[in-house]
């Protein structure tokens, strides 16, 4: 049974610094320096905090259970600062700065060390006899567990501590306990396989009841290092894993959340990306970014289609063989480029292993897969020349069930978020805007263009629709387009809507033919004195036809208030042309005249 029994160190505070000792219990607690040859290091939980009377002056002092690095000796400097803790969440921040730390110099804001991982936490008291806590995450040798309560009972009693499943135990300890509150840590190293779920048991002898609280259960190794619970870091970046950047590299700043008021300026590439730091949502930088044609298909040789989701949110996902090949760019561009460093990064989940990479026929390098889950991986190299009649990539010897998504090529030896490519590859220097998500103008929940998820764009209330492909329609499809055609369906369009010259060539274009008649002396006559001509003229379309139409096609209608008759036929100006004289024998009081032409 693994039990680890740490050391126990008493660390006092020189009476005559003046200073206070900040520490609680709980609190785990870090040292390192660089002396002339050494590199010193201690990682400690504090288990106890008092002041002592030296020299008749007050020295505070803790005492610390060392569980990892070097033990505290006379002489050195036991300046000890606080990373996290096991027992207060308020407590669980720090900022850490370092220039001996491997990727140093580095400033880090650290968090949640203590209880982002944990095993089992339980924060409110619990009363029992005993108590028998499962532990639903794997764990196996040689991990240490860290076991951190308060704890106190009815009398002062023994309790045995331990760790295992069935009749197999990692660890034991045995733990007093009184009837006042007590910190209380134990250390044990697992001893079995992790396919066994394990069971902590805290079982007191003979006492009527026993409390806990704030009990936590983590892993030394999820203490520190703490490369998954930083929250910000300024100075060198490498080494860093961001789920939508990959490793990160070089030196700049890190934050998880940002705020800025008043000039914000920024060189270069701004992006975004949903909740969980996947797939792009707006992007405003260098347009010509990821150099793979259609590197949504992700069209490796071989390879099938996965119905698992992408970690960016677009783009196929493929299974790819142990070797296969992808079609990076045209062999015209890979001459253009030779000696050019560009960085190949793609998304992977797989078992761990080692991939090999090449460029055509010449190896550029290795990607180690140590994560079965989604991650990116990156590898830079100098473009090589080759008469192959493309530039590819290959990937030899990948395990079975390799899953792969997202390939991007890019300038120089840093990633950026990825960025989809189509068909179409926009060969430009420039710098620009991309939205996926969203709209613009009305409300940010209720756009008056609505950016959507299938990559249309919509009014407000559907009525104007643009889709990915071109294609769209306004008025709820009565009027649709695609890139050759124009369809309308349900419109009405009004006659007197059009202004005059469209009504022309309208009228041109589809040949109607018309009569218009003219009066040489106006259409109003008093004292019964009236003498006019009438000549009707015939159109086709704008342009006048009557001299193509014989004299005896034209025939005259009247149209009078003349009791005796409303409609007589002007016997006398039928078949006669397309001009007849009026006189006052003509008109009783009011008459219409019309001109019928027989046009064959």
């Amino acid at each position: 049974m693994a039990k680890y029994k740490y050391n126990r160190y008493k660390i006092i505070i020189d009476p005559e610094s003046f200073s206070i000792q900040g520490l609680r219990v709980g609190d785990v607690v870090r040292r390192q320096y660089k002396d002339s040859q050494h590199l010193i290091y201690s990682l400690m939980v504090v288990l106890e905090i008092g002041t002592d009377l030296i020299n008749g002056k007050e020295s505070h002092y803790f005492v610390g259970a060392l569980l990892e690095g070097d033990a505290p000796k006379s002489g050195e400097l036991l300046d000890f600062v606080r990373i996290t803790s096991l027992l207060d969440k308020s407590r669980g921040g720090a900022l850490y700065m370092t220039a001996s730390d491997s990727d140093s110099p580095y400033m880090d804001v650290i968090d949640g060390l203590g209880f982002e991982h944990s095993l089992l936490l339980i924060t409110e008291r619990r009363r029992a006899v005993n108590f028998i806590f499962p532990i639903n995450s794997k764990v196996s040798n040689p991990e240490m567990l860290l076991v951190s309560y308060k704890v106190r009972a009815s009398k002062e009693t023994t309790a045995s501590l331990t760790i295992g499943y069935s009749d197999e135990i990692d660890g034991a300890d045995s733990v007093n306990i009184t009837t006042d509150w007590q910190y209380k840590l134990t250390t044990i190293i697992a001893d079995h396989p992790a396919q066994y779920q394990r069971e902590l048991k805290i079982i007191p002898d003979n006492a009527e009841w026993c409390e806990i609280e704030n009990l936590n259960v983590v892993r030394l190794s999820d203490i520190f290092p703490y490369t998954t619970l930083f929250r910000s870091r300024i100075g060198k970046i490498t080494g860093i894993i961001d789920p939508v950047f990959g490793k990160l590299e070089g030196y700049g700043a890190y934050f998880q959340n940002l705020y800025a008021t008043k000039n914000v300026n920024i060189a270069g590439t701004l992006t975004a990306g949903d909740e969980n730091g996947f797939a792009s949502t707006f992007y405003v930088g260098k347009i010509h970014k990821n150099v793979i044609l259609n590197s949504i298909e992700c069209d490796f040789s071989n390879s099938t289609i996965s119905t698992l989701p992408s970690p960016v949110g677009i783009g196929k996902v493929r299974q790819i063989p142990n070797d296969t090949t992808l079609i990076i760019q045209s062999s015209t561009w890979r001459e253009q480029r030779i000696d050019k460093i560009y960085t190949f990064s793609i998304w992977i989940k797989a078992e761990k292993g080692n991939i090999t990479l090449y460029q055509n026929e010449h190896r550029i390098g290795s990607m180690v897969i140590d994560s079965e889950g989604w991650n990116r991986y990156r590898l830079a190299f100098k473009i090589a020349s080759s008469d192959a009649p493309q530039m590819t990539i290959a990937f030899v010897g990948a395990n079975p069930n390799t899953i792969v998504t997202a390939p991007q090529l890019e300038s120089g030896e840093n990633i950026s978020q990825y960025q989809p490519t189509d068909t179409y590859l926009n060969e430009t220097e420039d710098y620009g805007a991309w939205f996926s998500k969203g709209g613009i103008g009305g409300t940010i929940q209720n756009p008056l263009l609505r950016l959507n998820n299938d990559g249309s764009i919509s009014s407000t209330d559907g009525s104007f629709v643009v889709n990915r492909d071109g294609t769209g329609h306004f008025s709820d499809g009565r009027f649709a387009w695609t890139k050759d055609s124009i369809e309308l369906k349900d419109v009405t369009l009004k006659w007197v809507d059009f202004d005059d010259e469209t009504k022309e060539n309208l009228e041109d274009a589809a040949g109607v033919l018309s009569v218009q008649i003219y009066s040489s002396n106006g259409n109003s006559f008093i004292n019964n004195i009236i003498s006019t001509t009438l000549t009707a003229k015939v159109y086709r379309g704008s342009k006048e036809i009557t001299d193509t139409i014989l004299s005896n096609l034209f025939n005259w209608i009247r149209l009078s208030e003349n009791s005796d008759t409303d409609t007589i036929w002007n016997k006398q100006h039928e078949g006669v042309g397309n001009t007849i004289t009026i006189s006052e024998e003509d008109i009783y009081r009011k008459a219409t005249f019309n001109c019928e032409v027989l046009i064959n």
